[in-house]
Order: structure tokens, then sequence, then C-alpha cells
């Protein structure tokens, strides 16, 4: 029953302890490019689209409303009829990116608020595990309103100078 000594089984675990550091490091710096980004980014998490990430670009698209957390149709019910759910399902369910250059939507842009016509390009991208399951999707958003507003004045600007034009040569 005497001790006779005692046995120490170690392992060095340096490399995997620095690989989970650059890891976190890496992630760190990727969540603050997202947060810092200009252009409005969100990820939508699982098959319910919950806002995961918001970052502050895409929240000014929607001051005083609460995103983070919600389901896509809860936090944004008007889009209900929208094409957009349906889109990012199908992202969702296929992996395929999808792009949309100046998507008209109609979206009230304070709870309650009015509906406004607003023009948002968009890119929805599917984001995988490490085992390349589809867990999410990631939203790239710029929004064109303003030059899609003006574009308009001047084409009809345009077509009124055309209509002159003939008018007078008439």
């Amino acid at each position: 029953g005497a001790v006779a000594g005692v046995s120490v089984f170690a392992y060095d675990v340096t490399e995997q302890v620095r690989a989970r550091q650059q890891r976190e490091a890496e992630r760190q710096q990727l969540h603050h490019l997202f947060m810092e980004a200009p252009a409005p980014i969100v990820i939508l998490d699982g098959p319910e689209l919950v806002y995961q990430l918001v970052n502050p670009a895409y929240q000014r698209i929607f001051p005083g409303r609460e995103l983070a957390g919600k389901p896509l149709l809860v936090a944004l019910p008007e889009l209900g009829g929208a094409d957009i759910p349906v889109i990012l399902q199908r992202v969702y369910e296929t992996g395929e990116t999808y792009v949309a250059q100046e998507l008209p939507l109609m979206l009230a842009r304070h709870a309650g608020g009015p509906l406004e016509d607003v023009y948002s390009t968009f890119t929805y991208q599917a984001r995988r595990t490490a085992q390349g399951t589809i867990d999410g999707v990631l939203v790239f958003a710029h929004e064109v309103t303003d030059q899609v507003q003006a574009r308009r004045v001047v084409e009809e600007s345009g077509q009124q100078a055309r209509t002159l034009a003939a008018e007078l040569a008439a």
C-alpha cells in the first residue's frame, strides 16, 4: 500500500492553443470588418432566417426597429407578400448565390411606419459550416433609391425634351 512513485502524462498542446487563438483572432477581424463596412450586411441564421448579425449600415435602413434575434418575417412583416423570403429560402436550400439589381421593395423604415418605395441591389450567399453544410444566408445590400429616382427624373426630362423638339419641328 506504499506509494512507489507518481506517473505523469503530459501532452504538448501549444499548437492547438495557437491555432484556436488564430481562429478567434480571424473571427474577431471578420466581425469587425462586417460591423465597420459602409455597405449594409446581415447574417440570417438557420432555416427560419433569424437575424444573427446586423451591421450598423443595415440597421440605419430601419432606425428604431429591433432586428437582431428575430426571424426575417417577424422583424419585417411587410416582406410577407414579397419575393425576398422565397429567394432567401431558395439560397438557403440550394446554396446558389442570388444577385438582384435595383430590386424594388415596399418597406417601412420605422415599426408601424408608412411603406416606402425602396430600391436596393442585393447579393444573397449561403453561409456554410466547416463541413460544408448550409446554416444561414449572408446578405450584402446597397440601397440605390436615390440613384433610381435621379435616373427617372433624367429620363423623364429627356422624354419631355424629345416631345418638345418634335412639337417644335412639326
